[in-house]
């Protein structure tokens, strides 16, 4: 999936990013963006991800990030 990044605070650990297909917005999480060796996400960058569902909360968050070819 493709989105772009609405607001990331690694402060606070977490994001959101708007699906580009169905404009549904999604957690994005520090660690994800960790385990994918980026520094940080900016607002309006673009993304390619998947999505999983948190087992505990049920909600859909973006994993396996990675930055589109160029």
């Amino acid at each position: 999936m493709r989105g772009t990044v609405l607001f990331f605070d690694p402060r606070r650990g977490y994001g959101l990013v708007e699906e580009a297909d169905s404009a549904a917005v999604v957690l994005v999480q520090l660690r994800d963006v960790e385990r994918a060796g980026l520094k940080g996400l900016a607002a309006g960058q673009q993304l390619e991800f998947e999505l999983t569902r948190d087992r505990r909360r049920g909600v859909l968050h973006a994993c396996k990030l990675r930055l589109p070819p160029a």
